[in-house]
């Protein structure tokens, strides 16, 4: 990314913030650093460095966090920004990244056939919701961890919280688990498989 591409990103980004602000206890200054340091040493293609059990972590169950990273897909161009999110909330690195893949396999400009848009594939009601412009990836990105660590944190499991942002939480509620939806059920195996998780 060009100095002028990413300068453009960045102001972008603040000003993404400073709407969203009021969403999070946390000043939109202290986001906007985080994310100016990620996209400055965002690289497309990295290594991946080993991480640390996440046994426990963020009561996610051992027995789902991968002990690694999955490799970077190749078509993955916002790894930092979506490792940056992961920090940020909470979340175990490389969830986002998987959840990406399966959603719209990392195009920002995605749009599916029921009207889910951009990189992290928001419905326009649940966008407008939680202050997320779909096609902004920085945006998407953030937007999609909050949702996600707020349903970890709901309903007790990284499954769960997946299956919340396929069906909807309400159906979660519902059904007090994973949908009978062949494609939630889907969904929920994919992103797992996506981010080398075992179930």
């Amino acid at each position: 990314m060009t100095g002028s591409g990413l300068d453009a990103v960045l102001s972008r980004v603040s000003s993404i913030e400073a709407s969203v602000s009021s969403l999070r206890p946390q000043t939109s200054r202290q986001r906007s650093t985080s994310f100016e340091q990620a996209l400055r040493s965002q690289q497309v293609h990295r290594s991946q460095p080993s991480l640390p059990s996440l046994a426990g972590a963020n009561g996610i169950p051992a027995a789902v966090a991968p002990a690694t990273k999955p490799p970077l897909h190749p078509n993955n161009q916002w790894a930092t920004v979506f490792d940056q999110a992961a920090a940020d909330y909470g979340l175990p690195v490389g969830l986002l990244d998987a959840v990406a893949e399966v959603e719209s396999m990392f195009d920002p400009h995605a749009v599916s056939p029921a009207g889910a848009q951009g990189l992290m594939q928001f419905m326009p009601g649940t966008a407008t919701e939680m202050g997320v412009d779909p096609f902004d990836p920085v945006s998407a990105i953030d937007g999609a961890a909050r949702y996600l660590a707020r349903d970890i944190e709901r309903f007790g499991s990284v499954e769960l919280a997946l299956a919340a942002y396929n069906a909807g939480p309400g159906a979660v509620a519902r059904f007090d688990g994973i949908p009978p939806y062949r494609e939630t059920q889907n969904y929920v195996t994919n992103v797992l498989d996506a981010w080398g998780a075992t179930p």
